[in-house]
């Protein structure tokens, strides 16, 4: 139950991947680069996987706006706020 999140789309050969292996979830996966996101559109819509949502947007920004929205779950905003930790290090 509930949706999965994937960072770092660029063809999505593994969005595709979790999409089949959970057809009754969608995939939210998160892509920087707007020309992968739409060769990953692409390559998703000619597998005829309809279960992914392709985001194009910086992760951790895309991840805060989910959060504010109630979209992400306790362990991603956990997860949020260990990376930050570990790279606004000093």
């Amino acid at each position: 139950s509930g949706d999965i999140l994937e960072i770092g789309t660029y063809l999505g050969l593994s969005a595709s991947i979790l999409a089949e292996a959970a057809p009754a979830r969608t995939i939210h996966t998160v892509e920087r680069k707007s020309k992968s996101a739409k060769y990953a559109r692409r390559n998703l819509r000619r597998a005829g996987i309809t279960n992914v949502v392709v985001h194009v947007a910086d992760a951790i920004s895309w991840l805060d706006e989910a959060a504010e929205q109630g979209m992400s779950s306790n362990e991603i905003k956990k997860a949020i706020r260990i990376w930050r930790a570990d790279h606004h290090r000093v």
